[in-house]
């Protein structure tokens, strides 16, 4: 009896992989001859993430230089390797949760306004001018809302620091990818210098995004190269200039001013400040040691300058921006309660005559800013859940920075610095569009509660 079991299940094994042989030729043929390979890793990706969906969102992080690639879901949409990861990290936690008889979500502060920003892009499709559009953007708010539920639920300072080292690895090397592939463009500004040509795209094929994401980099690199384990410190310091120089060349306004933010909020931490000193009159240095090179700096810093300058013109009306802003309140008006639906603001866009002059007038894709951009697609409910996220994440992060010490504290005001890049350039531009971008930052919100949970009490007698 045993001979024969063994036989039948060598037989059911054999024609398990005849069909995943002959799927993997059908595949090879009708789509390319990578295909297969890209199944198979997915569908190893999928098993890690079964097994462990920390380890899949680690693996979503490291993911980020490949952003460029995207293979196609369905119609005209993509999924980004790092977006899969993501999205099967979170899913498949959620399916074990169900599996042990278990609800699909923890108790945290940011639990209720995350499902409330969900519920009404739910109700927006009702109100969607395309909603295959806003179905698939609901669907990996879905995958994010999780992926914040398991690092809440599973994760810890080791975890969060790890998933920091991740970020700032990832950050210096999309900082060398957009320094290699922007070599030898030459950068102008035009006009005021509300405008520039030869701007580094990076991995994300956008200056802005990856503006955002090289900023958000710069808060984790700076907290792992001074309060991180010893043997990663150098690591994350080399990440940091890398990310630095990368995030020059995008010449984005609101990428330069987000980094500047965190900065500014990695110097109230005393070891990053005590260290900054130093490093900015050794970066002088070099710089002017630099002799022939020291033009070519110069001119890059002036141009920089200008750029963050050139900001005064935007806001004076100089830049397509201040229409755009003038405008959409009129889009919130008329759809007040849920908006138009999620990612349908370039439909509402045309009808109501908001063109991008810069794009051949098209018309624009999004309000340039997080708040009113979800306004108009989410309406004031949205709006209204928007509020609440940030103020209890605001107090989530607090906490962390004030209650913690050792490593634990050098994560939490590298966390705090990261989300206050994204915050900062979230008021000038919607970089949230990208999944990746906003699965990563609500990936940071939710290590920021994991700080907070494991900080000690005040002490009422310093309060």
């Amino acid at each position: 009896m045993a001979v024969a079991r063994d036989w039948t299940q060598s037989l059911l094994y054999a024609a398990a992989g005849a069909v995943v042989a002959a799927g993997a030729i059908w595949i090879a043929y009708a789509v390319g001859p990578l295909a297969p390979v890209l199944a198979l890793g997915a569908a190893g990706l999928a098993v890690v993430a079964i097994a462990s969906p920390l380890a899949a969102v680690a693996v979503a992080v490291a993911l980020v230089p490949l952003e460029v690639f995207s293979f196609a879901v369905g119609g005209e949409a993509g999924l980004s390797p790092a977006e899969g990861a993501f999205a099967l990290g979170g899913f498949a936690w959620a399916l074990r949760r169900l599996a042990a008889g278990l609800p699909p979500f923890v108790a945290s502060p940011l639990t209720k306004p995350l499902a409330a920003l969900l519920l009404v892009a739910v109700v927006g499709l009702g109100v969607s001018q395309d909603l295959g559009g806003t179905l698939k953007i609901v669907l990996m708010w879905t995958a994010a809302f999780f992926v914040v539920q398991a690092v809440v639920d599973e994760a810890d300072a080791a975890t969060v620091g790890r998933i920091l080292l991740l970020l700032a690895v990832t950050g210096g090397v999309v900082g060398v990818l957009a320094a290699a592939s922007s070599g030898g463009q030459e950068q102008e500004l035009v006009g005021l210098g509300t405008e520039a040509t030869g701007r580094a795209e990076g991995s994300f094929g956008h200056p802005n995004l990856l503006a955002v994401f090289l900023a958000t980099a710069l808060g984790a690199a700076g907290a792992v190269a001074i309060g991180g384990r010893p043997a990663a410190r150098p690591v994350a310091a080399v990440a940091f200039a890398a990310a630095l120089a990368g995030l020059a060349l995008t010449l984005s306004r609101g990428g330069l001013l987000a980094a500047a933010a965190a900065i500014a909020v990695m110097l109230r931490w005393g070891p990053f400040r005590r260290m900054a000193v130093p490093a900015a009159v050794v970066a002088a240095a070099a710089v002017l040691i630099g002799g022939g090179d020291l033009l070519g700096s110069a001119q890059s810093v002036d141009r920089v300058t200008k750029r963050i300058e050139s900001v005064r013109y935007a806001a004076a009306g100089a830049d397509p921006r201040s229409q755009l802003w003038r405008g959409t309140p009129e889009i919130i008006g008329d759809h007040p309660l849920v908006g138009v639906g999620a990612g349908q603001f370039s439909t509402a866009a045309q009808r109501y005559g908001l063109r991008d002059p810069l794009s051949e007038y098209q018309p624009f894709e999004h309000a340039h800013s997080i708040p009113l951009t979800v306004a108009a697609e989410l309406g004031l409910l949205g709006l209204a859940g928007l509020v609440w996220l940030a103020v209890a994440l605001g107090f989530a992060v607090v906490r962390a920075c004030r209650h913690t010490g050792g490593r634990e504290r050098a994560y939490a005001f590298g966390l705090a610095a990261a989300l206050v890049a994204v915050a900062v350039q979230g008021f000038v531009d919607y970089t949230v569009r990208s999944n990746v971008v906003a699965m990563l930052a609500l990936t940071l919100a939710a290590c920021a509660v994991v700080l907070a949970r494991g900080a000690a009490a005040p002490d009422p007698r310093r309060a």
